[in-house]
């Protein structure tokens, strides 16, 4: 009898325990319950924050590789730009450098006429100045030699010829100035 009660109190005692136990576990139970909802919550959360900054960062990127395409765009434009600049350039360069050789070339032409000009306008007061030299010699020699008395009548008249010759415009004034150099010359040889 007594065996009986004490099994029984030990039975009961094991229930207890066993119940206790049962109530610990069903705490814990609940308790990681809560910690694995907890978790799931924080999980959710992180993955929420990483597909938001995974979209943050994948806009952030596409803005940036449409900064840099819009760029690229106007550096290659403004490249393009520049290269047509300086070949523009490089053309008025070459069109001013010819335009310079043909304005020096015309020039220099333009400068030789006119060198030919001056000269041609000298040449009358050359002759002019020629002329009235041995129109002198001519008189210095009739006075000095007297040769009105020595020359023939052919002579004096070649000499009135060519004097009277100069006024004319039907022959070159440098050739009657050489004509008469020579019948000065004759003159003098004669004598």
């Amino acid at each position: 009898m007594k065996i009986t009660r004490h099994n029984k109190s030990k039975l009961k005692q094991k229930s207890e325990q066993q119940k206790a136990m049962e109530m610990q576990m069903s705490e814990k139970s609940m308790e990681i319950l809560k910690v694995q909802s907890g978790i799931h919550e924080i999980e959710e959360k992180i993955q929420q924050r990483a597909t938001a900054m995974h979209e943050q960062i994948t806009r952030d990127l596409r803005n940036e590789i449409t900064r840099l395409h819009q760029q690229l765009r106007e550096r290659t434009l403004q490249a393009e730009q520049d290269r047509l600049l300086r070949s523009k350039r490089m053309e008025d360069s070459s069109t001013i450098a010819k335009e310079n050789a043909a304005l020096e070339s015309q020039l220099l032409e333009i400068n030789k006429q006119l060198d030919i000009l001056s000269n041609k306008e000298k040449e009358p007061l050359q002759t002019s100045t020629r002329i009235e030299k041995l129109n002198e010699d001519v008189s210095a020699l009739i006075s000095k030699h007297n040769l009105h008395h020595s020359l023939e009548p052919e002579g004096w008249q070649e000499i009135y010829g060519i004097t009277h010759s100069m006024r004319s415009p039907s022959r070159s004034t440098s050739n009657l100035v050489a004509g008469l150099d020579r019948r000065i010359i004759d003159i003098e040889i004669s004598k």
